[in-house]
């Protein structure tokens, strides 16, 4: 199979068939003549393109239609691979054919609900791609797209589904990373004009107007900044792509300036939430505000902000009192059995505070896009926000659907934290889960929960189960001498990430809700329950490798997955990335 796809990407043939599964190697250029109206009408034309024609995604999209219409069943499509692998423009170039074959129903014309999806990736792209060291526009966030028919086959309206977004990216980055791209596009020439004017009102602590003006530069940002110089070295070219695409897109869907606007202040009001920082209160500026927090008792530091014009800039954006804002990020409201109280945070808990309230924030604003694109891409009107009750992943619809699922591939970095292990264990869910519904032939509404809810080894474990079968069968019609391989049905780092009893997952939910909770428990635990070699334990998946640089408060541990090793590293941050809680002040 290696050679196979090797001689034909010298030919550059990015496309092999295994079965029915196409393989896609990246060839990172584009070739317009492959991806052309004439070759999407080609395989649209042909009896059958899977067989007269060469491998070719198009393919991939016309056997979805096909059996749509044919048996009038829902299909899905499944687009997996590595980070940087060429999902997402997959998605695209099907997505193209559909609309294509769509529209020569109606004349030749493409088909305006596929065409309304395909505006609204750049908009998507800006609030939830980002630059790895893996790939320049990496999506952060899972996508399932439904594209819906009536019962005469024409396209009908179509529906996003989005999960797992990376929401502690807004808050750092790895180094040679870059934040969500939306980010860099409001910052620097040309950022001013996608923000609404102020009204010159002020806040407490302002001396009116602001603005842009109101942001520092990238590379003084503090929610910019963490990925180091060399990811803000083209941080200005960035902007002004995506503020061209963003823009674009939103015209696309009626979003009036007011509205546009109301959408980048709050993502600037992220990045001023980045900008407030904390000091002992002794050491802090005074603020022009009052707060009612208790004093402070023996032994215990009051902290407060170290600036007061950044938390008056910060609330401002956010449209609350600075008052209000700096207690709720300085305090917190217990409740007990004999009433209620409030509890002085220390440093780190001020920024915990401030960085769970910036990922919440722009968390809703990501929710509020992909409602607003899908109140135009299911039939409503053009225009107008979005009720609040409408539920993004609402994919309720009776009559028959395309689903497509575009999702964040296997990733294996320098350093592994929490959202790699979430990241790789979709992988592997998803992987094993697929190949188990095509083999048992099981309807679609499976495959849609599975989709929304985890995803990916299972996906490799039975993809390769089903690949090995077709090889030796073909080997065995061909002559060709080979030695039996068997691949079992689960995937033994799947059974460690979900095992109840001693599992990743489990063992991780039951240190976070520890008082005592530590990494370094975490790893105890872990280690206790796995590293033995089977039966008594899952050393087969699972070893606890040495940290060469020996980081303070870092505790790492290793599963094999399908597609290679990855260690762990578990930090204090680590387990609060799996609770990500707002207190209630703060929601």
């Amino acid at each position: 199979i290696l050679a196979a796809l090797r001689a034909r990407f010298a030919a550059h043939a990015s496309w092999t068939w295994v079965g029915t599964i196409i393989i896609a190697v990246n060839p990172y250029q584009w070739f317009p003549k492959l991806y052309s109206r004439d070759t999407m009408l080609h395989y649209h034309r042909a009896a059958d393109a899977h067989r007269e024609l060469p491998p070719h995604v198009f393919a991939v999209a016309r056997r979805a239609l096909d059996s749509l219409l044919a048996a009038d069943e829902s299909q899905s499509v499944l687009v997996s691979g590595e980070s940087g692998a060429g999902k997402t423009e997959s998605v695209k170039i099907m997505m193209r054919y559909l609309a294509c074959a769509d529209g020569e129903r109606g004349g030749g014309r493409m088909a305006s609900t596929t065409a309304q999806v395909l505006q609204t990736n750049p908009l998507l792209e800006a609030f939830g791609n980002a630059q790895t060291v893996h790939n320049d526009n990496s999506s952060r966030f899972g996508k399932y797209i439904q594209l819906r028919y009536a019962p005469g086959g024409a396209q009908a309206g179509a529906h996003i589904a989005t999960y797992l977004l990376e929401r502690s990216r807004v808050v750092g980055q790895a180094e040679g990373e870059r934040n969500f791209h939306i980010f860099y596009a409001i910052i620097g020439a040309g950022g001013a004009e996608m923000l609404p004017h102020d009204s010159g009102e002020g806040g407490a602590g302002e001396e009116g107007g602001g603005g842009a003006l109101d942001l520092p530069p990238a590379a003084q940002c503090e929610y910019l900044r963490g990925g180091g110089a060399t990811a803000l070295e083209t941080s200005e070219d960035i902007g002004a792509a995506v503020r061209e695409g963003a823009s674009e897109a939103m015209a696309a869907l009626g979003m009036d300036e007011a509205e546009r606007g109301a959408i980048f202040a709050g993502v600037r009001a992220v990045l001023l939430l980045g900008q407030v920082s904390f000091a002992r209160e002794a050491e802090a500026e005074p603020a022009p505000w009052t707060t009612a927090a208790p004093a402070a008792e023996m032994g215990q530091e009051r902290f407060a902000p170290r600036h007061a014009a950044a938390v008056a800039a910060a609330a401002r954006a956010l449209g609350v009192d600075p008052g209000d804002l700096s207690a709720a990020l300085c305090t917190r409201q217990v409740t007990a059995a004999d009433g209620s109280f409030t509890v002085l945070l220390d440093e780190a808990q001020c920024l915990h505070a401030r960085d769970a309230l910036a990922k919440a924030v722009y968390a809703s604003l990501f929710a509020y896009v992909v409602r607003r694109c899908n109140r135009v891409l299911g039939g409503g009107a053009v225009g107008g926000a979005p009720a609040a009750a409408e539920d993004d992943l609402d994919l309720a619809w009776a009559g028959r659907f395309i689903g497509i699922l575009d999702i964040f591939g296997f990733e294996r970095f320098a350093t592994n934290s929490f959202e790699q292990l979430c990241i790789n264990y979709a992988n592997e869910k998803l992987q094993a889960q697929f190949v188990n519904h095509v083999l048992k032939e099981q309807q679609a509404e499976l495959f849609e929960q599975l989709c929304i809810n985890y995803a990916n080894e299972k996906l490799q474990a039975q993809f390769v189960n089903h690949v090995l079968k077709e090889q030796q069968a073909e080997y065995a019609r061909e002559g060709v001498p080979w030695s039996a391989v068997s691949v079992g049905e689960t995937s033994p780092a799947l059974e460690l990430l979900e095992a109840k009893r001693g599992g990743v997952l489990a063992l991780l939910d039951e240190e976070c809700q520890l008082r005592q909770g530590s990494a370094a428990g975490l790893v105890t635990k872990l280690r206790e329950a796995n590293e033995r070699p089977p039966p008594q334990g899952r050393g087969n998946c699972f070893a606890v490798p040495r940290l060469s640089h020996g980081t303070a408060g870092v505790h790492p541990f290793l599963i094999r997955h399908y597609a290679a090793d990855v260690a762990y590293e578990v930090d204090a941050a680590f387990l609060a990335k799996n609770t990500d809680a707002l207190h209630a002040d703060l929601s």
